[in-house]
């Protein structure tokens, strides 16, 4: 385990900083928070706002616990590792890096007293890992080479292998696929629909996989997707609901028979925001129950009968909590904007949203790690990634690439 690094409290009052260039290039943002199994403690990743070496802005994981301010950096290196998700039993987590390839992420888990594992090699790039309830196998969303990126740098997704010159991609050839991954053999088996692209998922493979899918492989195809329940077995996908406008942001009850999805309209992926639709599997027949809540970015369920928005208000944000009887109780509004992504409003909760956390940020606030208090209503920030810390992104990558699997041990 890497040592501690000397994070320090926020006070309610920080010191305003204007956002001049070189500080701007400093930032570096929380995001991709995800509380373990028991609630106990946090796992997420911190991005830099630019690359020191190639084009791929680098990103490194980080634990906290729930009731710490000191987080613990537990990979650090040149590439990029994010979207941390914990197993079932809470022993180890699974995220997605590019050390080997620069642009080409791939699932690896690590124990949280060891070093990290590839998972499998994959030709596409990977987008999206959750576990399984066994905790035996991953579920898996990587992009063809040739899609479209959805990371906002317009690039096209890339393979594991350098690129052909010139390179040639037929139309309805590159989507995006779903694989399953045993953990004990390796062995990879691609699990979504075939000739379809699987933009998102959420669910077990042992159990119940909403996803949203579009027949169209292309980029325009996520204009059009649909909510989708998937066999994994028979790689089918049943539609359950098709839109109006377009959606993201899909969810599964904990109960495992309804999905939450925002539609909305939007010119890009990761901008839309829009009404939440809840649809029930079992009968297909999809609800707005909060007619007037039209500028939701993410939800999560907080039971099988509630969950918990945020969404955006004018040029600040606000989040509370809604129930599917049609109830809704705002327990935060605001100038700040709350949400790892300054586009998509999100809040992240644990223990039946008791416990409410955030990446906050504002003019003159850099974005940082905060909690809720549901008492107060208001926010409290506590770390400082993109302060003067003792440990600087400069200090924790110096000297290059490391081998794979490296992780700072000293800064």
């Amino acid at each position: 385990m890497a040592e501690q690094l000397r994070w320090h409290a926020v006070s309610a009052t920080p010191e305003l900083h204007g956002p001049i260039d070189e500080r701007l290039l400093d930032v570096r943002t929380a995001a991709e928070l995800a509380f373990s199994p028991d609630g106990s403690r946090v796992a997420f990743a911190v991005h830099a706002t630019v690359a020191d070496i190639g084009s791929h802005p680098p990103s490194d994981l980080f634990l906290v616990g729930r009731d710490s301010h000191e987080p613990v950096q537990i990979m650090s290196g040149a590439w990029i590792d994010r979207s941390p998700a914990w197993s079932p039993d809470g022993a180890q987590l699974a995220f997605l890096s590019d050390r080997i390839t620069p642009g080409h992420h791939l699932p690896y888990t690590i124990a949280l007293d060891a070093e990290p594992v590839l998972a499998a090699t994959l030709h596409g790039s990977a987008e999206a890992v959750s576990w399984s309830l066994s905790g035996d196998r991953l579920l898996v969303l990587a992009a063809d080479p040739g899609c479209y990126g959805l990371d906002w740098s317009a690039r096209a997704v890339r393979g594991a292998d350098p690129a052909p010159d010139p390179s040639v991609i037929r139309l309805g050839e590159a989507r995006r696929r779903l694989f399953e991954i045993d953990l004990a053999s390796g062995d990879v088996a691609e699990v979504g629909p075939p000739g379809m692209s699987v933009w998102e998922f959420d669910g077990d493979p042992d159990g119940v996989v909403v996803a949203l899918v579009s027949e169209d492989p292309s980029t325009a195809g996520w204009y059009r997707s649909v909510v989708a329940r998937l066999d994994l077995a028979e790689r089918t996908a049943h539609t359950l609901y098709r839109p109006t406008w377009s959606l993201e942001g899909v969810a599964l009850s904990p109960d495992g028979r309804r999905a939450a999805v925002v539609e909305g309209y939007s010119s890009d992926p990761g901008l839309l925001s829009g009404s939440v639709m809840v649809v029930d599997l079992a009968t297909g027949t999809t609800t707005d129950s909060w007619p007037g809540l039209q500028t939701v970015g993410l939800v999560e369920w907080v039971d099988d009968h509630s969950l918990w928005y945020a969404r955006c208000d004018g040029t600040g944000t606000a989040c509370g909590r809604i129930s599917l009887d049609g109830s809704m109780e705002e327990r935060w509004r605001g100038d700040a904007f709350i949400g790892d992504e300054a586009t998509k409003p999100k809040c992240t909760i644990a223990d039946g949203g008791s416990v409410v956390w955030t990446t906050h940020q504002a003019h003159g606030l850099p974005p940082e790690l905060a909690r809720f208090d549901l008492d107060k209503g208001e926010w409290t920030r506590f770390t400082s990634t993109s302060s003067s810390t003792p440990c600087s992104p400069t200090c924790a990558r110096s000297g290059g690439p490391r081998p794979t699997g490296s992780r700072s041990r000293a800064c």
